[in-house]
């Protein structure tokens, strides 16, 4: 019994070549009739599932038959209704042990479920981060209780072997890897291409937008692990027109300007502060707020390649692809100042970057003197000390403002909301505007 197992495809069904590779490679590896898995994140973030609410996704999932999905965190960006839309017309049978909705697995989920093969059963167990950025109208209960109660309901049904399709962080999916019973994990949430055992549990990552794929198999005594790189595949024609079609339909390959530098995404310099594209979209946010400071989650900029030359409207909305409202807020000096200094954090967030701490914001009009440990030594705003006695108006977004990441900021500093977000980068590409940002906004001391 084979598994080919897929999750965070997030924006690569905006490339629609890179959706025809991942294709390919889960139609044609795994030997005969694999069990496909999709882990999560499948419908947004992207560019096509902000026009879609997420509906693009079921022409991939038609074409690669995934037996098997569990729900990501941004599976729900585009609400509630479609979710549980997508839910029930995909050829995937959901399943979730912990989130829930009125005390029942959400979108008519199951909490396990069991996928017969000639040569066994196969049971599965699917589960989401508490952690993660569910909406709270949705009860994400507790994923190490839900698998234990799985794996004995699942045991006394005879079957083969017991996967848990885990859209979490490493803590939680290393937990599960200790629980008895528990066969393999196929993993997504976090973004990076790797695999590892313990207690003897294969844990296996397929990193975003359709890096890799997962083979699993089941047939020995120990479950064994090989990766498919999606790169070297040759494209399904059949899901790349689809899709490429629907680019068309929606606008996404209208022209919005041109780059004559290449705008190159780098978390690791991202993270520290130094990276043009944080600091550009920062600088968008700005302007479009008509704002003294400009500031975002570092972690909305989403993974892709490098933008040079003419630019399309679906490569600019595809660094925030995100439908949620530019956002103008006042607040005190003094707030401004604590919201930017707490925004260089030493805490296990740290870890994502190179060094001892991690920018968890990006931001334009203000500068941060940091130090190597991640003290944050001085702010200024346009290269003057932040005046605590005066009030300065920041363009935000919603996430920032109802996160308690920052706690500095909430509601009650909203002067006023605008379009989505992502409108303001794509007006600073039309209006030519995208010469002299710099790179980035942390000044070492």
């Amino acid at each position: 019994m084979r598994v080919l197992h897929y999750a965070d495809v997030e924006a690569g069904l905006d490339s629609p070549e890179r959706a025809g590779r991942l294709a390919t490679v889960l139609r044609e590896e795994g030997g005969d009739d694999p069990v496909v898995t999709d882990g999560g994140d499948t419908l947004a973030p992207g560019v096509l599932g902000l026009s879609t609410k997420g509906k693009h996704a079921l022409a991939f999932q038609d074409a690669v038959s995934p037996a098997v999905a569990t729900f990501g965190n941004h599976d729900f960006d585009h609400g509630r209704t479609a979710a549980r839309e997508v839910t029930w017309e995909s050829p995937a049978r959901y399943v979730t042990g912990n989130v829930m909705e009125g005390g029942q697995p959400f979108g008519d989920a199951a909490p396990w479920t069991i996928v017969d093969r000639a040569d066994g059963a196969l049971g599965v167990v699917g589960i989401t981060d508490p952690d993660a950025s569910v909406p709270d109208s949705l009860a994400v209960e507790d994923p190490i209780r839900a698998v234990r109660t799985a794996v004995s309901e699942l045991r006394d049904h005879g079957v083969r072997a017991v996967l848990v399709l885990a859209h979490a962080g490493d803590d939680v999916v290393r937990t599960v890897a200790r629980q008895q019973g528990v066969d393999a994990i196929a993993a997504g949430h976090v973004h990076r291409v790797g695999r590892e055992r313990v207690s003897g549990t294969p844990i296996v990552r397929p990193g975003v937008n359709g890096e890799v794929v997962w083979e699993l198999d089941f047939d020995g005594e120990r479950v064994t692990t090989d990766d498919h790189d999606v790169e070297r595949a040759v494209v399904d024609e059949s899901v790349a027109e689809i899709l490429q079609a629907e680019r068309y339909r929606v606008g996404l390959e209208d022209t919005v300007g041109y780059l004559e530098e290449p705008l190159v995404r780098d978390t690791a310099k991202r993270l520290v502060g130094r990276e043009r594209a944080g600091s550009l979209v920062a600088t968008a946010y700005r302007e479009g707020a008509s704002a003294d400071v400009g500031v975002l989650d570092t972690l909305a900029i989403r993974e892709g390649p490098r933008l040079s030359g003419t630019v399309s409207r679906g490569d600019v909305v595809g660094l925030v692809p995100f439908a949620a409202p530019l956002c103008r807020i006042e607040v005190s000096g003094r707030t401004l100042s604590r919201l930017l200094r707490e925004s260089v954090v030493t805490d296990d967030r740290a870890a994502r970057g190179p060094g001892a701490y991690a920018c968890w914001l990006q931001v334009a009009g203000a500068t941060l003197g940091v130090a190597d440990d991640g003290t944050v030594e001085s702010v200024r705003v346009d290269g003057e000390p932040i005046d605590g006695n005066r009030d300065y108006v920041v363009g935000t977004n919603t996430y920032v403002l109802g996160s308690d990441e920052f706690p500095a900021v909430d509601r009650r500093h909203l002067l006023a909301q605008g379009d989505d977000q992502y409108e303001a980068v794509v007006a600073l590409f039309e209006q030519g505007r995208t010469s002299g940002i710099p790179d980035g906004f942390v000044e070492p001391v």
